[in-house]
């Protein structure tokens, strides 16, 4: 599986990778997607008290994305929070079947340091449990 194990890691390796440029790319495809959809994304202004002409171009990268339109549409706030209760990492511990983990070195997203990690604590809670 290739997942974001931890979501922290992941937004701000995207945040620093190439840059920031990877963020910024990112930035402009969910302004572009956020365009499109815009009429289809209205009764969200309602519920999130948000105003999407005025936010829109407030979206530089995946943090902003998530703290616009993720974090509070899916009831966690905040990104931080949608991070945490959302990333993966915690919860391999609850698997019960054979899983191989796996990510690209050269993945833009997740930082490979925090899959090696993640592996090593997964490995250590199944053998101490």
């Amino acid at each position: 599986m290739c997942a974001g194990f931890d979501l922290f890691s992941c937004t701000k390796n995207v945040e620093r990778n190439l840059f920031g440029i990877y963020n910024m790319g990112l930035g402009i495809n969910l302004r572009r997607k956020l365009r499109e959809h815009e009429d289809a994304l209205k009764p969200l202004e309602n519920i999130l008290k948000i105003n999407l002409k005025e936010e829109i171009p407030k979206v530089k990268g995946m943090r902003d994305f998530d703290q616009l339109i993720t974090a509070p549409t899916l009831g966690y706030g905040f990104p931080d929070n949608y991070y945490r209760v959302a990333s993966l990492g915690p919860r391999l511990k609850d698997i019960k079947v054979p899983t191989l983990l796996f990510s690209p070195t050269d993945d833009p997203i997740p930082p490979y340091v925090s899959i090696e990690l993640v592996a090593a604590i997964y490995f250590l809670m199944k053998t101490l449990w």
